[in-house]
């Protein structure tokens, strides 16, 4: 099985990137597996390839079976993972109840609310555009 595994990796400080160093190398002994990063010069060898997120294209273009998605609330470190996610299916690993805060980072503090409204809106329906339109007041 070949895995496309997006996530932070050490020395980024945050606890997702602890994990996958502690999961990275049993998954690997029973898979072929690619890491893709922001930045690949900024990683911490783990002794598996790495790239760069913005070269991925597709399972497909790129011979993966599965993509797999370290998700965690902080878009510093899982915006790229969140749009790549997006476009490519795979199997999202969700570390925080929610991704709100990700969300309002990314979309109010990106200066996009609306989008922010749609992620809601798509969550929740009407009563989701009602709430973020009273959390954008």
């Amino acid at each position: 099985m070949r895995i496309a595994y997006f996530s932070p990796l050490p020395p980024q400080r945050t606890g997702i990137a602890d994990y996958s160093a502690t999961l990275l190398p049993h998954l690997a002994a029973h898979a072929d597996v690619t890491l893709f990063v922001d930045d690949p010069a900024a990683v911490t060898p783990l002794h598996l390839p790495v790239r760069a997120i913005a070269a991925f294209t597709d399972a497909l273009g790129e011979r993966m079976d599965i993509c797999i998605y370290q998700m965690g609330n902080n878009v510093r470190f899982h915006r790229q993972i969140y749009a790549t996610a997006l476009r490519q299916p795979g199997l999202l690993v969700l570390h925080d109840i929610n991704l709100y805060a990700f969300h309002d980072d990314l979309f109010v503090g990106g200066g996009r609310p609306g989008g922010l409204l749609r992620e809601l809106g798509f969550a929740d329906g009407m009563r989701g555009v009602a709430a973020g339109l009273e959390i954008l007041r």
